[in-house]
């Protein structure tokens, strides 16, 4: 039997996190019948948003001499374990990524390469690798300059696409690497022959759904920073954990960072259940205590749970797509709001938010195009659950709940609607308690009409 765990960005970033990490895998890796553990590790904190931000303004400065920045101070949060660790490995790898990117960061060499963002998570491997070893447990890692690297991407796409079926083949190559040890495996980090690119948002969990399916997994965990609640418990102090959810409302929760990091790793945990229908896929907290299981067969529920997640909004118009593209290779959070009075708008969330302002300035000052407002401070919030689709008057007690709500400043007047199970809204910020208590009250509390 094999298992797939994947840690959030906090989990291992100080010796005692590591130490429990090490705790936990070397105990069940040795369990009867178990076959061996794949671990995803992925950057530390901001790290990868850090790197990012800082290529960008050196690569859109008007000079080599522009701007400037120090990759050690940019990968800061590894710098006390990897002195902890003494592990020369990780010190020539740590070495390495300063050298290669100094050209980057001090005008010698330009271009925003894929590469150079993957290095945060591939840093976080090293450190699980060395640590691993360190404490006598048998340990493997599986980087992108191997021959076989486990997460292959199509030759065209999107970024954050996967091959599957090429990746399964290259899987069968780990088999040996995963008996009764662990196979550790850098996040949200694809390949595609030499060329090295991203998974954007959260591609963590997109590369540990796709070992899932791949290694023919038994199991996979994704280990949050929070266990998915009813409601946010900063606006819902007592919301209960959601025990079950299916794969629509999975892709809802990873749209919004609810426990889940990207709505993209839904389509692999597809995959993961065709070949497995009696596979175990979970989300739980840091202390791995609670668990919301994702079921492809949970019973229907008319709504489930509700998410929010603060945004910038912009309006924009002129050439659009130009900014559209360059957004696309870059990590930051954005979607696509729609089109209001001719402009264009987008929403950005937490991630990113520096890199998207740095890309739109850019792109006014080469008069490209004209924003018409930014950074309003609003809140996108969604209501989810697949049993709504039965038709049980839930759009209706929606909008009720939200009667004295201005919900029409918003890009699209008619945002508030049931879709595919989904009934979403943007709203002013200081409305977002409100709206997500009176939901709460009304779609979850009240039983259904």
């Amino acid at each position: 039997m094999r298992s797939v765990v994947k840690y959030n960005s906090g989990s291992m970033t100080t010796l005692p996190r590591l130490e429990k990490i090490g705790t936990y895998l070397s105990e069940h890796r040795g369990r009867k019948g178990r076959d061996g553990i794949a671990a995803v590790a992925v950057a530390f904190g901001d790290t990868t948003d850090d790197v990012a931000h800082s290529l960008y303004l050196r690569k859109a400065a008007n000079g080599p001499n522009s701007f400037r920045a120090d990759p050690e101070y940019l990968f800061r949060r590894y710098g006390n374990l990897v002195s902890d660790l003494h592990d020369e490995h990780l010190n020539k790898f740590m070495d390495a990524i300063y050298r290669s990117c100094s050209p980057y960061f001090s005008g010698e060499a330009d271009h925003l390469q894929q590469w150079l963002l993957a290095l945060p998570d591939r840093a976080a491997a090293y450190v699980l690798h060395a640590y691993l070893r360190q404490a006598g447990i048998q340990s493997t890692l599986a980087d992108v300059t191997d021959t076989l690297f486990p997460v292959i991407l199509p030759k065209r796409g999107t970024a954050d696409e996967v091959d599957l079926e090429e990746s399964r083949k290259i899987a069968a190559a780990y088999a040996l690497h995963l008996k009764n040890g662990i196979l550790v495996v850098p996040g949200g980090v694809g390949v595609y022959g030499r060329e090295v690119r991203t998974l954007g948002r959260g591609g963590g969990d997109t590369t540990a759904a796709t070992l899932g399916y791949t290694l023919g997994a038994e199991d996979v965990t994704f280990v949050s920073r929070s266990p998915l609640t009813a409601a946010p418990r900063r606006f819902v102090d007592d919301a209960p954990p959601v025990d079950e959810i299916d794969l629509k409302e999975a892709e809802v929760a990873g749209a919004f960072g609810a426990g889940l990091q990207t709505d993209r790793a839904v389509e692999p945990l597809g995959a993961f259940f065709a070949a497995n229908p009696h596979g175990r896929v979970r989300i739980t907290d840091d202390d791995m205590n609670h668990a919301t299981r994702i079921n492809p067969d949970a019973t229907p529920v008319t709504v489930r749970f509700i998410v929010s997640t603060d945004i910038e909004r912009y309006g924009m118009r002129g050439n659009v797509g130009a900014v559209f593209a360059r957004l696309c290779d870059t990590p930051a959070d954005w979607f696509d709001l729609g089109g209001r009075s001719r402009y264009q708008n987008i929403g950005v969330s937490l991630r990113g938010r520096e890199l998207v302002r740095d890309v739109l300035e850019a792109a006014v000052r080469a008069g490209e195009i004209m924003v018409a407002y930014s950074g309003n401070e609003d809140a996108y919030i969604a209501a989810a659950g697949s049993g709504m689709l039965g038709g049980m008057d839930i759009e209706r007690r929606a909008k009720a709940a939200l009667t004295d709500v201005d919900i029409f400043k918003t890009p699209d007047a008619s945002s508030i609607g049931r879709k595919s199970g989904v009934i979403e809204v943007v709203v002013d910020k200081a409305d977002e308690p409100k709206v997500v208590q009176a939901w709460y009250r009304e779609l979850i509390e009240k039983p259904a009409a």
